[in-house]
């Protein structure tokens, strides 16, 4: 009964699980097929050249796609040389037809291209819509080569101190390097060596303790580390300074706040002098005046100590500190101001819409409850555009108020406030820009902006207009350090709300600014967003890494699904129509725990039926 029971179990759970998965496979295709009608709004466009990193007299690889497909769509291909606006190439063709394609691969010779920019632009017309894709290879850069930064901490340290090194490596993948370093000065090329420092590719840093070196007075020095690796050498230098004498102080105090020194020394020394002085510019001849002169006493060389500055000026003041070590005068400055308080300004959008009132906050650290306070609002020539009543901050020592742009015109704006507690004076700023603007865009990435990591080669752009620009240009610009790396340009579509596959095949990892700029009847409107990209070895720049061609049975040199060029690889994944082993673990699959389950309800159905008829 128990096995029954059990058996009928298993039987609604795979049953359960079949009917979802037949539930996503019905989504998936539905989804395909609904994808697949060509129109303005949907229709895509895009392009890859590849290698990323070509050199010239190599062949290029350019590969022009659509999505939906548009088989036997006419496609214009130009390539133009950047440099000069010289057209090298052009020409009209169809995409292909084979199983419903939609692309085109064409290989490039760049046998006498110039050491320029070059544009590869490639557009298509859907009913009265133009779409073009450009792609850029700049062959003015150098190649991809080993680049490192070295510090050296802490920076300034005493004389027969310890010092850290960490050495950065700057590129991504990381690679692995050996290092060596060398310490030296002005009058002595190599003080200390160190070789063989291996620089790991897990990380791409190392962090090494260098111990007290003999010999090295005060003064500046200077750090060179060259490194190797497979990609080539890479060499950087930096600097560091030696004292016999250090003095820490923070920069800036409130009038009553504690002001903090430090000292540190040779241990041997058991007294500093300190003095602190300021310059009085108030009247003419300046005078000098001194708040504090005194001797204190070191203990292992070391001593803190704090002023108390209520009855100090509002100014700003010079630290110095004094020690004889043997025979020998050791000096040291350092620098603070005092203010009686701060104040903070806020506009709290950097922009605003001509007419959209500002919403103006002040607040003041210490609290200053009670301050008066006034100020204006100018334009960018000087001209007074607002005047901010005199009145009072409230018990938080904060004060709001509301500034009207109506009929400002576009520009920028700079915001001052005084604010008086009867015995200071003290000024806070912001600005704020107007500009004219009838939508909002917005642009999101997955995972969202900045340090985005993307292991797969084509993310999807979200972009969205607040009210809906349904009649609308789109231009976007792909960039990294380099320059423009892809455009796309697509007029007269709905842009209330939009989906586009960034296509990153072939650009080199990299950190890229995304920038969508959109015009309509309503205006113009532009944001940016931002990714760090890495493409994990995709040689095909098909949007499927190496890895995960090789684990799905696949060419990784190739960019179509299989030899036959029947589909462009990255396309059919992306509609379902291959599978593709995760760089990443996933999820267990639901076909294969489905198959698994049936198995068990056969043999157990099996088992039961053999121990009935024995019975």
């Amino acid at each position: 009964m128990r096995k029954q029971s059990f058996k009928i179990l298993l039987l609604s759970v795979i049953l359960t699980l079949s009917l979802a998965s037949i539930g996503q496979i019905k989504s998936i295709i539905e989804a395909s097929a609904a994808a697949t009608v060509p129109t303005s709004q949907n229709q895509t466009l895009m392009s890859s050249v590849a290698p990323e990193n070509a050199t010239r007299g190599q062949a290029l690889s350019w590969l022009i796609w659509t999505d939906p497909p548009l088989p036997d769509q006419l496609v214009t291909e130009k390539i133009v040389d950047q440099t000069n606006g010289t057209t090298i190439y052009s020409n009209t063709e169809a995409l292909r037809t084979l199983n419903n394609c939609g692309d085109l691969v064409k290989t490039v010779s760049t046998t006498g291209f110039a050491t320029h920019v070059y544009k590869f632009s490639s557009n298509i017309t859907v009913g009265t819509t133009t779409i073009t894709s450009t792609r850029y290879i700049d062959f003015t850069t150098t190649p991809v080569t080993l680049s490192i930064y070295a510090d050296v901490t802490p920076d300034p340290t005493l004389t027969g101190d310890a010092h850290n090194v960490t050495i950065y490596n700057f590129n991504f993948p990381y690679v692995s390097a050996t290092a060596t370093m060398k310490i030296y000065n002005n009058t002595n090329p190599s003080i200390w060596t160190m070789s063989d420092v291996n620089l790991p590719a897990s990380n791409g840093s190392r962090r090494i303790l260098i111990p007290p070196i003999a010999g090295m007075s005060a003064g500046t020095y200077y750090l060179r580390v060259n490194a190797t690796s497979a990609i080539g050498n890479g060499t950087t230098t930096t600097s560091f300074e030696l004292k016999d004498i250090i003095l820490t102080v923070d920069s800036g105090y409130y009038i009553g706040q504690p002001t903090n020194i430090t000292i540190r020394t040779s241990p041997t020394v058991t007294q500093s002098g300190v003095n602190i002085t300021y310059v009085d510019y108030s009247y003419y001849p300046y005078t000098v005046g001194k708040v504090a002169d005194l001797n204190l006493a070191l203990s292992d060389g070391k001593v803190s100590y704090s002023f108390n500055t209520a009855t100090w000026p509002e100014e700003s003041y010079t630290v110095k500190a004094n020690a004889s070590i043997g025979s020998k005068k050791v000096f040291d400055n350092g620098y603070f101001s005092l203010v009686a308080f701060s104040v903070s300004v806020s506009a709290p959008n950097n922009k605003y819409i001509v007419g959209t009132p500002v919403n103006l906050t002040i607040s003041t650290t210490p609290i200053q409850a009670g301050a008066a306070y006034n100020g204006t609002v100018t334009n960018s020539t000087g001209d007074t555009m607002f005047t901010i009543d005199p009145s009072t901050l409230n018990s938080n020592g904060w004060a709001s108020l509301l500034i009207s742009t109506t009929g400002w015109p576009i520009g920028n704006y700079y915001i001052d406030v005084f604010v008086n507690n009867t015995h200071y004076t003290e000024t806070g700023y912001d600005s704020f820009n107007l500009f004219l603007r009838t939508f909002n865009i917005y642009a999101t990435l997955p995972g969202g902006s900045f340090d985005t990591y993307i292991g797969y080669a084509m993310p999807i752009l979200n972009i969205a207009t607040m009210p809906g620009q349904t009649i609308a240009n789109m231009t976007l610009y792909i960039s990294c350090s380099y320059g423009h790396t892809y455009d796309l340009f697509k007029p007269g579509f709905d842009l209330s709300s939009y989906q586009y596959l960034l296509p990153l095949p072939e650009m080199r990892n990299g950190s890229y600014t995304v920038n969508v700029n959109i015009k309509s009847y309503a205006g113009t409107n532009s944001t940016s967003t931002y990714l760090f990209y890495n493409h994990l070895k995709d040689k095909a720049g098909d949007g499927i890494t190496d890895a995960q061609k090789i684990a799905s049975g696949l060419n990784p040199n190739s960019p179509y699904a299989d030899d036959t060029n029947s589909f462009f690889a990255g396309y059919a994944w992306f509609h379902g129509l291959i599978t593709i082993i995760p760089e990443f673990p996933q999820p267990f699959p639901m076909l294969v725990l489905i198959l698994a389950l049936s198995s068990l309800f056969l043999l157990l159905n099996r088992k039961m039926k053999t121990t009935t008829q024995r019975a």
